[in-house]
């Protein structure tokens, strides 16, 4: 039922894979504490596939250096060689340890060389494939990277068959010779996934809550497939995201009807000033209230002028669709940020139509088209193609604002089914982002400390 893909790439720490073993490290915390559940529901097979994206270029020059557009020096080329082969033995022991695959002798270190060698031992319970292939995608390479004489794609596929089960459990690698960027690498992982939900998670992105309840939303999942066909997870950006609304973006703030959601005509939409601040400080402190801590109580919404005897009153929500008694509340745009989604609607909707390149990301294509189309419908626009766009900072007058059309909006918003769990009023963060590209190992500090 459920395929995890993990995307990696060059970042600045390799060959340290001190982010990846976070990243991996808090989904097998989901895994290990579901795994009853997992079993209860035949999900025990969960498969892992990691991708290990290539560089666009490599030059012998540091300064020429960008990492998100994968340009890379030599050393940290180099260095990224050696992370890939600590990063496939890290993957391989916390697989093997999370799945409970057990052997006869087991050597105490699981690695692709013991793993290799348990191939030879038990080979119909352990097995490696390795196929070197190209692309289905259309890649639109360089003179440089069609000089090159090497496959496209190394796939490489471990099999276990635990001797105390019937359970398969498969991980496989995806090595890219060259750049293809988060979209093409999701779309070739899609390329090996059969079951019905697909989970991806960049490199760094960890997850933050271990009882988060994935069984039950792929559930819900499935039950209501034609409503909600991504969801993601929320994280510092999407906190409280209902009540900061999408109005700058000229989007609707839609209830679970598909209606507008009421919003509060009387709250100050304007900064706090300072003594504004110090007055709402001062009013949670004699009331004892924590906006991070749910069982004290919710932030309240400041009112100027004061309605009651304090300067603040109840909080406008965006009311949160509720199915199966877990929240959610509309997305109109795609996170590239870790998500569980519809394997069908990624392979049909997502990549169906041809919007990407290499080096691209999701959400920086599909999600703005997708964000474009959703405020088509709601300004009564039309869009022609995916490059059509309509600015955010597009002005209306007071009438046409009244013809807006939320029907057409809520019924554009239905055709792409992104939502974003949201429990405790998106209070609750469930993601961390690591961020790799700038993170800094403590000798790499050090070395710049000592520089300066």
């Amino acid at each position: 039922m459920l395929t995890i893909a993990i995307t990696t790439s060059p970042i600045e720490s390799h060959p340290e894979t001190s982010v990846l073993s976070t990243v991996v490290s808090s989904i097998s915390k989901i895994l290990a504490l579901q795994f009853k559940t997992l079993q209860e529901n035949d999900l025990t097979s969960v498969k892992l596939i990691v991708t290990f994206d290539g560089p666009k270029s490599v030059s012998l020059s540091p300064g020429k250096q960008h990492i998100k557009s994968g340009r890379i020096g030599q050393d940290l080329a180099e260095r990224y060689q050696r992370y890939k082969q600590a990063a496939k033995d890290l993957l391989l022991s916390t697989f093997v340890a999370a799945n409970n695959i057990s052997f006869p002798d087991q050597p105490s270190v699981i690695n692709q060389e013991t793993v290799a060698s348990l191939s030879q031992q038990y080979p119909d319970h352990v097995s490696i494939r390795t196929i070197y292939r190209s692309s289905s995608s259309k890649l639109n390479l360089t003179k440089e990277h069609k000089s090159l004489n090497v496959p496209q794609i190394i796939e490489t596929t471990y099999t276990f068959l635990s001797t105390t089960s019937t359970v398969k459990h498969e991980l496989v690698f995806l090595d890219f010779a060259f750049r293809f960027g988060f979209a093409l690498s999701v779309r070739e992982a899609l390329q090996l996934t059969t079951t019905e939900y697909i989970m991806v998670v960049q490199h760094d992105w960890e997850l933050l809550l271990p009882n988060f309840d994935i069984v039950r939303l792929m559930q819900t999942m499935s039950q209501h497939q034609d409503v909600i066909k991504y969801v993601g997870l929320p994280s510092s950006a999407t906190i409280r995201i209902a009540d900061r609304g999408w109005k700058t973006r000229q989007l609707p703030e839609l209830g679970c009807d598909g209606t507008l959601s009421p919003r509060c005509d009387i709250c100050n939409d304007e900064p706090l000033t300072k003594e504004q601040q110090l007055e709402r400080l001062k009013y949670e402190l004699e009331n004892d209230l924590d906006p991070l801590d749910q069982t004290k109580g919710i932030p309240f919404c400041y009112v100027d002028p004061p309605q009651t005897a304090t300067n603040f009153h109840p909080p406008c929500y965006t009311h949160p669709f509720t199915i199966n008694q877990l929240p959610f509340i509309r997305l109109y745009f795609w996170y590239d940020k870790p998500h569980i989604a519809s394997t069908k609607y990624y392979k049909e909707q997502v990549f169906g139509k041809g919007y990407f390149k290499r080096g691209d990301f999701i959400e920086d294509v599909f999600g703005q088209y997708m964000m474009n189309d959703i405020r088509a419908s709601y300004l009564d626009k039309t869009m022609r193609n995916p490059s059509d766009t309509i600015p955010v900072s597009y002005t209306t007058t007071e009438n046409e604002q009244k013809e807006w059309n939320v029907e057409a909006a809520a019924k554009t918003h239905l055709k792409y089914g992104c939502w974003l769990y949201y429990p405790n009023h998106g209070l609750k963060r469930y993601l961390y982002h690591v961020d790799g590209r700038h993170y800094l190992t403590k000798d790499m500090k050090s070395n710049l400390v000592a520089k300066s």
